[in-house]
């Protein structure tokens, strides 16, 4: 997981799946998305070579343990003109 422009971005490496005869294993929501921190439903379908499907959905919790990271700039002087 890493964080991107403010946002989560799920990079999934999940396990083998095993799909038997299956010819296409799509997921959604597709890898790279970027998403959110919460409980996000991932949803794997396989289809066979007789457009036979069957899917799976199970949720990947997305939550920050990260202490907030601020930099502030040096000390400024403004003159009034």
């Amino acid at each position: 997981m890493v964080h991107v422009r403010g946002r989560w971005m799920i990079i999934p490496d999940w396990p083998p799946l095993y799909a038997g005869a299956a010819t296409a294993l799509t997921q959604s929501p597709v890898t790279g998305t970027a998403l959110s921190l919460g409980i996000i439903p991932v949803t794997v379908t396989a289809t066979d070579e007789a457009s036979n499907t069957n899917s799976c959905t199970f949720n990947v919790t997305l939550s920050s343990q990260a202490n907030p990271v601020i930099t502030c700039p040096g000390s400024q002087a403004v003159v009034q003109t």
